[in-house]
């Protein structure tokens, strides 16, 4: 999986991971994830904008439960983050070097016309919080149409965001675009995105 997301204020997020989901027995998967990525974004400060950057990357493991069409998967691992604040401030509290913990669930269904699928996340690391719901319907043999609602932040950054999916499958793999409408603590704007599964 690799993807980025960009908004028209130059705040965005980038990633890489592998997911692995080998079979436990019938109806459970175990699974482990392997991820990159980098955060950036902007918030006021005693009257200025700063602007953080935070590389970082994860490990975790869980367990998921399928039946049918329905299933529920939860995570739970480490991440380590290097936050970088531009201009520097002492008083800024989310900086430097942080690890954590790392919590995620994912749950809906999987339809061959249609998915629904809620995705929530906690890292300690920076205290984040990333939430998205997100409805898609197949309206050919090779795509896809759909909607996303998505909230995140923390105490220094929140942000709300709705917008369309178009994807194009190929075989087990898949290409899909994003774009909407984005209302954050440093104004409202467009953003847009790119994501890239590879099935194997």
């Amino acid at each position: 999986m690799v993807g980025f997301e960009a908004d028209s204020r130059g705040q965005g997020y980038s990633y890489a991971g592998v997911l692995l989901s080998p079979q436990i027995e019938v109806g459970i998967r175990g699974l482990v994830r392997v991820w990159v990525d980098r955060i950036t974004y902007k918030f006021g400060f005693e009257g200025e904008t700063i602007r953080s950057s935070s590389p970082g990357y994860s490990l975790v493991g869980g367990v998921g439960f399928y039946k049918g069409a329905w299933f529920f998967n939860i995570f739970g691992g480490w991440e380590r983050r290097d936050v970088n604040i531009f201009p520097y401030r002492e008083g800024v509290r989310l900086k430097g070097r942080r690890e954590g913990g790392l919590v995620a669930f994912e749950t809906g269904f999987y339809k061959k016309e249609s998915s629904l699928v809620f995705i929530g996340s906690y890292t300690g690391a920076i205290s984040y919080v990333w939430t998205r719901l997100r409805y898609i319907r197949r309206i050919a043999r090779y795509f896809s149409l759909g909607g996303e609602l998505v909230a995140h932040g923390n105490k220094d950054y929140r942000a709300l965001q709705s917008g369309g999916v178009f994807t194009l499958h190929l075989n087990r793999s898949s290409f899909g675009l994003r774009a909407g409408y984005k209302g954050d603590t440093v104004g409202d704007h467009a953003y847009f995105g790119l994501e890239v599964y590879f099935g194997f």
